[in-house]
């Protein structure tokens, strides 16, 4: 049974970390450069029902008095100002110090031979209503309307899908 919960235990720290990396691939990275990796906090985090010590994926600050290592919660946008002293109440001394923000922006250079003589790797994008529908080049993301071969491959009909998306636009909504 023990083993049982063990395992439990740890599915379900996995599916969290998983969601949360998908969270952060998706939002994130244009907004904050996150580091993903687990730090053990100390002692005190050992569950001693399993025996498995716990991890954490925040690691923001170190206590400059005890050296634990603090999460700093920005639900309320606190923190986030360049310039300023911000105060924080250390989780384990319950000493006051404070932190100063920097934000760093990281860069990922991609290859793009579509901008120097090759071709342009178009691919549609998923729109509603169909008729909206791009194509979007995956190696330097400009965007162009479909020609009547993709609408074909495409399987839309972009005149009739607008006509009937108006149409039923008209009628769930009359003036």
């Amino acid at each position: 049974m023990a083993a049982l919960r063990l395992w439990f235990h740890l599915m379900i720290q996995t599916v969290y970390f998983h969601l949360h990396a998908c969270w952060i691939k998706l939002i994130a990275p244009t907004q904050l450069p996150v580091l993903l990796e687990f730090y053990p906090q100390n002692n005190s985090d050992r569950n001693f029902q399993t025996g498995v010590k716990n991890y954490t994926m925040n690691r923001d600050v170190q206590c400059p008095y005890c050296e634990a290592w603090q999460e700093i919660c920005h639900d309320d946008g606190y923190g986030y100002e360049e310039g300023k002293l911000h105060q924080q109440e250390c989780y384990e001394c319950d000493k006051m110090f404070t932190y100063t923000t920097c934000i760093n922006y990281d860069y990922e250079a991609q290859k793009a031979d579509c901008l120097n003589d090759g071709e342009h790797q178009w691919e549609r994008t998923y729109t509603h209503p169909s008729f909206l529908t791009k194509m979007r080049c995956s190696q330097c993301g400009e965007t162009r309307p479909p020609t009547p071969s993709e609408w074909g491959q495409i399987g839309v009909d972009p005149d009739q899908d607008r006509a009937l998306f108006l149409a039923d636009l008209n009628r769930n909504n009359p003036l």
